[in-house]
């Protein structure tokens, strides 16, 4: 009887992880896109752990790259949850 509980428990956790994980990465970079364009690395770092403790989460890597991060440059965030990974990319508008 307490065989299937184990693969089953797994199987939820990892499903679990990577819903969190897009979530973050979406919500984070999206929440980071719509602030003023001096703060929006600073509000990233500021929404990505209250994210992660608002599913109950340990954020394990957040690894942000946008080269020159000027306009018509792509941002891309990269979050890992246990052995979840996320991307999520946008693009900063041209002036």
């Amino acid at each position: 009887m307490l065989a299937p509980i184990g693969p089953s428990f797994f199987l939820y956790q990892q499903v679990s992880d990577q819903l969190a994980a897009e979530s973050i990465a979406m919500q984070g970079l999206r929440a980071a896109m719509l602030q003023p364009e001096a703060g929006w690395q600073e509000e990233l770092g500021r929404h990505l752990p209250l994210l992660a403790q608002s599913w109950g989460k340990s954020l394990g890597l957040a690894d942000l790259s946008c080269g020159e991060c000027g306009p018509g440059d792509l941002v891309t965030l990269e979050v890992r949850v246990g052995d979840a990974v996320a991307i999520q990319t946008a693009g900063i508008e041209p002036e």
